[in-house]
């Protein structure tokens, strides 16, 4: 998921993006002996030590609207904030709006190794 032809798409997202998609849009499943099962994670979380990395994305075609597009990723992430964070809805869409990353935390202070 990241756009067409498949090596301008990358090059350009390498140049735009500040940050390592991680997880989002990659292929997450299992393989077992008599079945397998993949899909795109582009609603996802990642749990890394005490801390939990939320992805969400949205399809950017010639006429999508940024700010529309930014308000779907949004929408997409309040459930994930919602049950980390204990927010309400607004609280949650207001984080999930913001133009710097939210961090949720544990209160306990484990280390993540």
């Amino acid at each position: 998921v990241c756009g067409l032809p498949t090596s301008v798409a990358k090059s350009s997202l390498s140049d735009l993006e500040q940050f390592d998609r991680g997880l989002y849009s990659g292929p997450f499943g299992y393989v077992g002996g008599n079945s397998s099962e993949f899909c795109v994670s582009i609603r996802s979380a990642l749990f890394v030590g005490q801390r939990i990395i939320v992805y969400a994305g949205a399809g950017i075609v010639p006429t999508s609207d940024p700010e529309q597009e930014w308000r779907e990723t949004a929408l997409k992430m309040i459930p994930f904030l919602q049950l980390l964070g204990e927010m309400d809805a607004e609280q949650a869409f207001e984080a999930a709006c913001s133009d710097i990353p939210v961090h949720f935390m544990s209160t306990d202070t484990a280390s993540d190794d």
